[in-house]
């Protein structure tokens, strides 16, 4: 069924003397299998005319527990919108924990994640899995860190070395901006050196006060990065109250996001 709540454009602004030209991504994240109308035309209208420099995908494409060796169905609606917007915008896909969900050799479908990479090159989507590709001027980091740092209840701490083990140390003269799903390890990427870090996961934590998720999916009581802007010192975290939900469909005073986002001369 499509989607009956509409999503929300935010924009956001960037600024660092590591850009040398503006570059505009849109940023899509929990997509989650969602369909908020026909084809999803409407979402596919809004990012064209947002008319970005590339769009940037967060992780979360799929629903983990809907994937089915036999069939591919449960890929559908994502390789019909990732198709639509490779026709005219590079397209970058980190992974989620849903992505980490089918890779797991034990509780997972190895087959179905292979599936969904498959999916991702066979539309030309780069897939940035502990990978870096550079884009105007700027390195564009895919951070997919093992599944036990998305356990539910039985948190694991991610350091700055455990970065640096997936994907290298940061370059210090290029603007480094790292897709990283969770939004938890804000103090991690800002010290492996990432200017932006681009989360979701939380889906804005399902009901919002204000500016504040109230309960996330996993489950956390007011998580401290919910959704919007955060900074630790010249660093900064934008967390997407993402675009779809799964388990607990669940959204309260708030709605589904596409985000915008300018990075600018500093």
């Amino acid at each position: 069924m499509p989607e009956k709540l509409p999503f929300v454009v935010r924009k956001y602004e960037v600024r660092s003397e590591k850009i040398s030209a503006p570059v505009k991504f849109v940023f899509l994240t929990d997509f989650h299998d969602k369909e908020f109308d026909a084809g999803n035309a409407r979402l596919i209208r809004e990012i064209h005319a947002i008319s970005p420099d590339a769009v940037l995908v967060g992780g979360d494409m799929v629903v983990s527990m809907h994937a089915k060796e036999e069939s591919d169905d449960w890929l559908r609606r994502s390789r019909h919108l990732l198709e639509e917007l490779r026709k005219d915008f590079p397209v970058f896909a980190a992974l989620g924990n849903h992505e980490a969900a089918l890779a797991d050799e034990k509780r997972g479908i190895p087959a179905c994640f292979e599936a969904y990479c498959g999916m991702l090159d066979d539309v030309g989507v780069t897939r940035l899995e502990n990978s870096s590709a550079d884009f105007r001027g700027i390195r564009i980091h895919g951070l997919a860190p093992d599944r036990i740092y998305y356990k539910k209840l039985r948190y694991r701490r991610l350091d700055k070395t455990v970065i640096t083990t997936l994907l290298g140390d940061a370059p210090k003269e290029v603007f480094s901006l790292l897709l990283a799903h969770h939004p938890r390890f804000f103090a991690a990427y800002a010290a492996w050196g990432a200017d932006l870090t681009l989360a979701g996961h939380l889906h804005g934590g399902m009901l919002r006060i204000g500016n504040r998720g109230v309960i996330s999916p996993d489950p956390m009581i007011f998580p401290r990065y919910s959704g919007g802007e955060y900074h630790i010192g010249n660093r900064t975290m934008i967390v997407s109250c993402g675009l779809g939900m799964h388990t607990i469909p669940v959204r309260i005073c708030n709605p589904p996001e596409l985000s915008v986002i300018a990075l600018l001369p500093g």
